[in-house]
C-alpha cells in the first residue's frame, strides 16, 4: 500500500481511484477538507429527511456525490438502522480524532514558543 505524504499546504481536493480488485470494479471517492484554493469547491453533506420515507444523506464535492440511502426507501429495516449508527459512531470518533490533533497542534505550537 502506498505511503500517503500530507501536504504542507491545506488544500480542497477531490480525488476519485478506479481500480480493477479480483474481478469487481472498485471506485473510491476521496473529500478532502480545508481552505479551498481559488476555483476549488470545499466538500457538502446534507441529510434529506422525509416522513413518509427514508431520509436521504449526501456527501458531494465538484462534480462527485455519494449519496446513502436504504435499499426500500419505504421499508426501513434493523440493518438500515444500525448501518445509520456505525456511520454515526464512526462521524464521531473522527471528529473526536480531528479534535484532539487540532488542540496537540495548538499545545506543541505553544511548546515551541
Amino acid at each position: 500500500m502506498p505511503e500517503h505524504t500530507p501536504s504542507v499546504n491545506p488544500f480542497a481536493l477531490l480525488t476519485v481511484t478506479a481500480r480493477t480488485e479480483g474481478s469487481e470494479q472498485a471506485v473510491a471517492l476521496s473529500f478532502h477538507t480545508g481552505p479551498a484554493p481559488h476555483g476549488a469547491s470545499l466538500p457538502e453533506i446534507s441529510c434529506y429527511a422525509y416522513e413518509d420515507q427514508a431520509p436521504i444523506l449526501t456527501v458531494r464535492q465538484a462534480g462527485a456525490q455519494v449519496t446513502i440511502t436504504p435499499a426500500a426507501p419505504r421499508n426501513v429495516g434493523g440493518a438500515d438502522v444500525r448501518f445509520a449508527k456505525e456511520l454515526v459512531s464512526c462521524a464521531l470518533r473522527y471528529y473526536q480524532a480531528l479534535d484532539r490533533v487540532r488542540r496537540n497542534q495548538g499545545t506543541s505550537t505553544l511548546a515551541q514558543g
